[in-house]
């Protein structure tokens, strides 16, 4: 049985470069299981986004007067209802799916567009 020594210098060189791709191939594959995660986060942020903005456009409205309270109220429980869709969303597996995105993304064009003809029917705040 032969013994191999190797000296210090090599073994050094071989353990910076094993630690040298442990680091590199963690970081990797941590970037990699992040990519969803990120994705699903920003699906997530852009249905939020465009949900502040049309809550924003419905103040708006009521502060100009070109929402009656009727209306208002109408438009504010579709907004309920399209955050509890985000919310139940996220609550099933911690991400939007496309299909979902896409479902929510319709409803958010409804939104939009009630939320415009609501504001431009000439009906004023009493």
């Amino acid at each position: 049985m032969k013994i191999y020594f190797i000296r210090w210098e090599e073994m050094m060189r071989i353990f910076l470069l094993a630690g040298a791709f442990c680091f590199l191939s963690g970081g990797l594959l941590s970037e990699v299981w992040a990519q969803p995660l990120r994705r699903a986060h920003r699906k997530a942020s852009v249905i939020q986004k465009h949900q502040r903005h049309q809550i924003r456009r419905i103040r708006q409205g009521v502060k100009q007067g070109e929402l009656t309270r009727r209306e208002v109220r109408q438009l504010m429980r579709q907004q309920r209802h399209i955050r509890r869709e985000r919310r139940r969303a996220l609550r099933n597996d911690g991400k939007v799916s496309p299909g979902e995105l896409k479902h929510i993304r319709q409803k958010q064009r409804k939104a939009r567009r009630q939320i415009f003809i609501k504001k431009h029917n000439h009906q004023k705040a009493h």
